[in-house]
């Protein structure tokens, strides 16, 4: 009897039993998200929202580039993206989409991907050197060498409306920010924990702007408690105590000034004199020893003394008379940010009211100390949107001194973004500062070559020691190495829109992938080149080569092989519509297809090529002349101030000539005309590159340094 009942119980037992088991091989839980593969090793997430939003270069933050180039190349097919996942440090990420993948979704996505594809199970799959599997909506991709290990199931609020996240992952919890990506700026939004603040938020513009400068070029205001929270020093020093509210640093004719309201009405003077145990003097301006005023204004101070000032129960204190008596006197002008001011009229994006609020250039942002939350806004302006606001006297030249003689460089795009060569030591910088510094084991075997990716502004760069090809990023990192024996120096091109970059090496011209280093193209070649140059003529992406006997365009795409008809001997230079050679009655053109006699003596020297009213035309200069012809007749002929130019080149929209013997540059527009009258100093051979999108930075010597001009 009781076995009667026994039996069918444990059938339906294991009929329960089984069906849980299926549900939860196919039920998503948030236990086995793959994102509890990110930890404390990863540090940051970058978490990709909407990428067609922005350029993935303008997350201007540490990233991994192999990540973010893998989501480049995959982005315009993944319009049903939630987020995509990339760790900063490890080769890995994940990608979440609204619906779940399939591995034909997988397959089409990633076959015609930047490295190969291979299916290695129902779910799984090996993408290059990362693996790959996919379950319900994620796809989890790392690379080869990494261990992964399931960690807690992450706690963290992110908002998939935004363009992207930043996850900064603490031993303890993540911190998450929001940023939206505008034509003109990008807004960030985060929380962060703090103590019990149990003051108000501050109006800081009602409350300062009749004592603040109408140009405000830089602007901190902090409420007294948040800056006694932030700065130990100040929460010690005399202001805590005379401070009512709160105070404002800014720069005002370069100089700092530190301004606050008062708790009393009897002056600053007194309260100080007491504060030092000072004989006290009826004075309103007084000179005092230096002191801890806030972190901020004091790195700005280089002088022993300070003066303070007050009036109208406002506090003024700055190392610099001279500034303070001009701001008084924009003062009792009312040429103050009361009124309106389009230096300060940004400032109104950001919450009214708030504890701590900052305006630089390119860059405005505030703190709101809510109970036990800190709520941080900051708008960052875009660069190209940037470029245009920035005020008269920011110089528009960076200079580099790595404190050693220059032994060669490389240029990259942007401003200020260089790698170096010194004795023994490779050098970066970025935005004109020194971030990194590498030793070298011997000297390269040529400068550094930037290499253009499929990233706007995001160069890398191939180094060249000996047998072995380094290629790293703006940062110093390697990102790929080849080793084997190679003659001459390397070239840039593409192949099928791809950038590449191309060696020769034993009788062969080998062209590999700028992004991955894989080989892509091998092309015979019997000769040794004397020189070659990676080039685009007549549409067509190749190599311009020339030996002891011949001068050939190869198109890489097709392997086709054209001979230009001139003498290896004559031989100038190669340019967009073919090559220049020097002939008998005066330079060259050869195209493709015919040669063309140029109105200009042979012995002048070549500078570009240049488009003007939508007619390609090429440079030429010698002495103090610079001349311009399209198909052989110069369009114009102009005579600069210069004694000697040893060089031309060409930027965006205008002419750089430089002088050898006056060590010195001149701009000029593409119809030939002096752009301005501006002292260019200059002594060594010219590097162009591009600055945004309508702008170019022009990169040379001068002594033992290198100086950038931007334009």
């Amino acid at each position: 009897m009781i076995r009667r009942f026994i039996l069918p119980f444990l059938a339906g037992i294991a009929l329960l039993w089984g069906v849980y088991a299926f549900l939860s091989l196919i039920t998503y839980s948030k236990e086995t998200s793959f994102l509890s593969y990110f930890g404390t090793q990863d540090d940051r997430i970058i978490a990709v929202h909407h990428p067609k939003d922005f350029n993935l270069r303008d997350i201007q933050i540490d990233a991994n580039q192999k990540n973010i180039a893998i989501l480049a190349t995959v982005q315009q097919h993944l319009d049903d993206l939630t987020t995509a996942y990339l760790s900063k440090n490890r080769n890995l990420m994940v990608i979440k989409l609204d619906e779940k993948w399939s591995f034909l979704r997988v397959r089409q996505l990633f076959e015609k991907g930047i490295y190969s594809f291979e299916k290695t199970g129902p779910n799984t799959f090996n993408f290059g050197t990362y693996r790959g599997k996919f379950k319900s909506k994620e796809l989890l991709l790392y690379d080869y060498s990494l261990e992964l290990e399931y960690k807690s199931p992450p706690v963290f609020d992110i908002d998939e409306e935004s363009s992207y996240s930043i996850i900064d992952i603490l031993s303890t919890s993540w911190d998450v920010a929001n940023f939206y990506v505008k034509p003109s700026a990008t807004i960030s939004y985060r929380n962060m924990a703090a103590g019990k603040n149990r003051r108000n938020l501050v109006d800081d513009l009602r409350l300062f702007g009749p004592y603040l400068p109408e140009n405000l070029t830089h602007y901190e205001f902090y409420e007294k408690t948040y800056l006694a929270a932030i700065d130990s020093l100040f929460a010690k020093g005399p202001l805590v105590q005379i401070m009512k509210t709160g105070g404002v640093f800014v720069l005002f004719n370069k100089s700092p000034i530190f301004i606050f309201d008062m708790q009393s009405s009897e002056g600053l003077s007194l309260s100080l004199n007491e504060y030092f145990h000072l004989k006290e003097e009826n004075k309103e301006r007084i000179t005092t020893r230096k002191m801890w005023v806030c972190n901020t204004f004091n790195q700005q101070v280089t002088s022993s003394s300070l003066v303070a000032f007050s009036r109208d129960e406002i506090g003024y204190i700055t190392p610099d008379e001279n500034a303070l008596d001009a701001l008084l006197l924009e003062i009792d002008m009312r040429k103050t940010t009361s009124g309106k001011s389009a230096e300060i009229e940004a400032l109104t994006a950001l919450p009214r009211y708030c504890s701590y609020k900052k305006k630089t250039s390119d860059m405005f942002e505030s703190i709101s100390w809510i109970n036990d939350q800190l709520l941080h806004t900051r708008i960052a302006l875009n660069a190209n949107d940037n470029k245009y606001r920035q005020d008269e006297d920011i110089k528009n030249y960076f200079t580099m001194n790595p404190g050693t003689p220059v032994i060669s460089y490389c240029a990259l795009s942007g401003r200020g973004n260089l790698v170096l060569e010194t004795d023994q030591e490779l050098i970066g910088y970025k935005n004109g500062s020194l971030k990194w510094r590498k030793n070298l084991a011997s000297s390269l075997t040529y400068k550094p070559l930037r290499l253009v990716t499929s990233l706007i502004e995001n160069d890398h760069i191939l180094l060249q020691e000996n047998n072995r090809i380094q290629v790293i990023d703006r940062m110093g990192r390697e990102l790929f190495a080849l080793n084997g024996q190679f003659t001459g120096e390397p070239v840039q091109t593409s192949i099928k829109n791809q950038p590449v970059f191309g060696l020769f090496k034993a009788n062969e011209l080998i062209f590999y992938s700028t992004e991955t280093g894989k080989a892509l193209k091998r092309i015979n070649f019997p000769e040794n080149p004397i020189s070659w140059k990676g080039v685009e003529i007549q549409g067509k992406f190749g190599v311009g080569i020339k030996t002891s006997n011949q001068v050939v365009f190869i198109d890489i795409t097709s392997g086709k092989k054209s001979l230009f008809k001139g003498k290896s001997e004559d031989f100038v230079s190669f340019t967009p519509t073919g090559a220049i050679f020097r002939g008998k009655k005066g330079m060259e053109l050869h195209t493709l297809k015919e040669v063309i006699e140029i109105q200009v003596p042979s012995f002048w020297k070549f500078g570009g090529e240049i488009a003007l009213n939508g007619r390609s035309g090429q440079l030429f200069y010698d002495k103090n002349k610079v001349a311009f012809t399209v198909r052989g007749t110069v369009q114009w002929n102009t005579t600069t101030e210069l004694t000697d130019i040893d060089e031309v080149q060409t930027g965006h929209a205008i002419i750089i000539a430089r002088d050898g013997l006056q060590n010195k540059l001149i701009i000029l527009n593409f119809n030939g005309i002096v752009a301005d009258n501006e002292e260019r100093p200059g002594q060594g051979a010219l590097q162009t590159t591009p600055f945004g999108t309508n702008g170019c930075s022009v990169t040379t010597l001068l002594n033992s340094f290198l100086i950038q001009y931007n334009f």
